[in-house]
């Protein structure tokens, strides 16, 4: 019996419609309508989720079954289709496939593929169409810029050179639920284990250099090719870093793939990139969001930790999805540079870095007209703006969505009032700090337990310390969503009564979970998200700023990245 016929039993069994089950499940109706009638699969995830639902409607009526063992289903059935299309969807827009090169080489009608394509039709031999999709890779994609392309995609360092290992590979990623991998995941996250640039450049061995100097006095010079095209950004980069300029303009639409995957060249790109930042240049980045999914966490893993100074302004054009004819520019008040390519030949890429005043005038015009098109990557809280980030927060916990939580230590929400004060005490608060702190716990518990009553899931992941490292590495509160500056310190019984409360917490409430760990990243950084709606990140120790995200493609690699995070080792 397949899922749809399993969901279409349960819901005559427990006399339920598709929206009681929606609304139990925190599932639109559509989807599951699409369930129903075996158009659409299910995921492992969304399964579990259609699972407690059901769950929830017998607990509803009086009765009582194990979520865990409700469906059944064949490996077939387990390969989540609608992953399946859209990674393949990645391959044909990032290779340009030709899709009746394809049709015809699978001996699939073209129509069908169109119509797979467009979740129109669902696959019904989801291993097939992803072994013939590693054959036709193996056969008309093997060169080196394609080899890269793909290897980096699945996430691994090169593609197997035999036949059958090459097709297996594809097949694997093209099968597997996830979209991202631990080799992309991670180089993302090691970008964040430190607020401080130079401090994650030393722990790399980064020898840094005693002094930037300009690298030449000529007019003008030329650039081609992928490695000269880093060496000319750097070059522009010392230009900018010894010039009297307080603006910096940088757009890039070109490929990311080869020239950030380099991490000598990345490394001296964000050092001098962070120098400039603290020299107090004005910077402006135009970002290109529509990349293929590898290149966009290229893109934050080096912009990310600048971003979160908090002293760059992060722009996107939106709509803006021409990949074919690609092109760089970064402008300072007397130089530019400026670079081209044709996507596919970035052997072929041009690149020019010159001080003539006409270009510079008519590169700068050019890139004050892209920000009239721009709109901001993400919003900043600061203090100055705190009751907007607190209306933003109380709103939103009336809207649907499911929330995931990654923090670098227990928060304020589940403890009690008694607590509080044991901790403000021996913390030597004073009244007014202790009152502030006390709000802050009301309007959390507030807005979780608003999130939760209307149906909406919440996990949430809390860094810990190990029980043998406390004295070491003493645990601090964290006041979640808040500004407030004091530190407080658990001792030893405070801190696992606080873990008490939030599992006492979780056996309250159904649709929330938690989940301890102890991972160097979450030490240094937070997430807070309600998928396909936002993503919100604040440093850790920095309760002064958060960044909220909202940009569709930027928002969906945060989740992403967060999803993989709970559900990594």
């Amino acid at each position: 019996m397949d899922i749809s016929q399993q969901i279409n039993q349960l819901l005559e069994k427990y006399d339920c419609t598709a929206k009681e089950l929606a609304g139990a499940s925190g599932m639109s109706v559509s989807v599951i309508s699409r369930y129903r009638n075996g158009t659409r699969h299910p995921s492992q995830e969304q399964l579990r989720r259609l699972a407690d639902g059901f769950a929830e409607i017998a607990k509803r009526q009086g009765g009582d079954i194990d979520p865990e063992n409700l469906f059944s289903f064949s490996e077939e059935r387990h390969i989540d289709t609608s992953m399946l299309v859209r990674k393949f969807n990645i391959l044909v827009s990032t290779l340009d496939i030709n899709m009746n090169d394809f049709a015809r080489f699978c001996s699939y009608d073209p129509s069908l593929i169109s119509r797979v394509r467009s979740k129109k039709r669902v696959i019904t031999n989801p291993q097939g169409f992803a072994e013939n999709t590693g054959r036709f890779l193996y056969q008309k994609y093997r060169g080196d810029y394609y080899g890269r392309t793909i290897s980096s995609l699945i996430g691994i360092p090169q593609m197997p050179a035999g036949n059958t290992e090459y097709v297996q590979t594809v097949k694997n990623w093209l099968c597997s639920g996830q979209l991202y991998t631990r080799e992309m995941i991670f180089p993302f996250t090691d970008n964040l284990k430190t607020v401080d640039v130079e401090a994650y450049l030393k722990n790399k061995g980064y020898i840094f250099p005693e002094k930037v100097e300009v690298p030449f006095r000529n007019e003008s010079r030329t650039y081609v090719g992928v490695q000269e095209l880093k060496q000319a950004e750097l070059d522009f980069l010392r230009f900018a870093l010894n010039s009297h300029s307080k603006r910096l303009y940088l757009f890039s639409n070109l490929p990311y793939n080869a020239i950030v995957g380099d991490d000598a060249y990345s490394d001296e790109w964000l050092y001098l990139m962070s120098r400039i930042v603290n020299k107090g240049v004005n910077i402006h980045i135009v970002n290109h969001t529509e990349r293929v999914l590898d290149e966009l966490l290229l893109a934050m893993k080096r912009l990310l930790p600048l971003y979160i100074s908090g002293k760059l302004h992060a722009y996107y054009i939106p709509g803006m999805k021409t990949n074919l004819y690609c092109h760089h520019c970064s402008c300072i008040d007397d130089r530019v540079i400026y670079a081209e390519c044709v996507s596919g030949f970035p052997e072929k890429t041009r690149c020019v870095i010159t001080r003539d005043k006409t270009e510079v005038a008519f590169r700068q015009s050019q890139m004050q007209l892209l920000l009239k098109k721009a709109r901001p990557l993400m919003n900043v809280y600061q203090r100055e703006n705190e009751s907007v980030y607190h209306h933003f927060l109380n709103a939103d916990s009336n809207n649907p969505g499911e929330r995931i939580g990654l923090f670098s230590g227990l928060h304020i929400g589940m403890l009690t009032d008694a607590l509080i004060r044991q901790m403000a005490e021996h913390n030597h608060l004073t009244q007014e700090e202790l009152k502030q702190l006390l709000t802050i716990h009301r309007d959390y518990n507030r807005n979780i337990l608003s999130i939760l009553r209307n149906g909406n899931r919440v996990h949430e992941q809390f860094y810990v310390v190990p029980d043998e490292e406390f004295d070491k590495d003493p645990p601090k509160l964290m006041i979640v969503d808040s500004f407030f500056e004091k530190t407080l310190y658990y001792n030893f019984d405070e801190y696992k009564e606080h873990q008490r409360l939030i599992m006492s917490f979780m056996q309250q409430y159904r649709n929330y979970t938690a989940e301890f760990k102890n991972v160097d990243m979450m030490k240094s950084i937070n997430f807070l998200i309600n998928r396909g709606h936002w993503a919100s990140l604040s440093r850790a120790g920095v309760p002064n700023q958060f960044f909220v995200i909202r940009q569709p493609r930027v928002r969906e690699a945060l989740e992403n990245v967060a999803v993989f995070l709970t559900t990594s080792d």
